[in-house]
């Protein structure tokens, strides 16, 4: 169902195939239709103090809304400053390119709470994102985002690439976010004592930073 919005654009478009979910007729929507702000925020590290939305989509066909977006860079603390500045002091595993991070592994924590997302919601993301199949999408800067919302269920992905000033582009595979999202929405429920959790990259390109972190959280 469309929503009844307004201010959403009444043309269909086909989002870029970095990010779009490919068959799902696609409405734009304004960026004051982007999902509460407590749940935009949560893609964003511990330490940003803010973030901003860059557009927001509604999937007609699935009722998923994507929303894309960067947050402000946590890089506030002396420590942080010097890894973002750092020299990689050992080279990527398995021959890896910067960046290229399909089948990279990463290790998940559940949040402390009671209300996790409901697990089916979750898994309607997941369905979609596996229609993609082997393919990738790409996060051009640190510290951008997208976020996919259905009913109770959020799931994010954010590049925290650190090295440089420069923008740090990060490709991952739609099926991996599919996967390691199935096992936290199922494993960090509210029966565990948890409301949802996040997976986060086992290494970095820089030392003592992950490259990046997924996570599932009630919306």
């Amino acid at each position: 169902m469309i929503p009844s919005r307004l201010h959403l654009l009444l043309s269909l478009f086909s989002l870029p195939a970095a990010l779009g979910l490919p068959g799902f007729g696609a409405v734009r929507l304004a960026l004051d239709a982007a999902p509460k702000a407590a749940t935009v925020a949560q893609a964003c590290p511990e330490g940003s103090s803010s973030h901003s939305v860059d557009s927001v989509s509604f999937f007609l066909e699935s009722g998923i809304k994507m929303t894309t977006g960067s947050c402000a860079p946590s890089n506030s603390t002396l420590a942080a400053r010097a890894a973002r500045g750092a020299v990689a002091s050992s080279p990527l595993p398995d021959g890896r390119e910067p960046g290229d991070e399909c089948d990279t592994p990463c290790k998940t924590v559940c949040f402390d709470g009671h209300k996790s997302p409901d697990a089916a919601d979750c898994q309607v993301i997941f369905d979609a994102l596996l229609t993609r199949d082997d393919r990738q999408f790409c996060l051009h800067r640190t510290d951008g985002f997208v976020l996919y919302t259905f009913k109770s269920c959020g799931t994010s992905f954010t590049n925290q690439i650190v090295g440089s000033d420069e923008p740090q582009p990060l490709n991952y595979c739609y099926r991996d976010w599919a996967g390691a999202g199935h096992w936290v929405a199922n494993a960090c429920q509210s029966d565990s004592e948890a409301a949802g959790g996040k997976c986060v990259a086992a290494f970095g390109s820089f030392q003592d930073v992950p490259d990046w972190y997924m996570q599932v959280y009630n919306t």
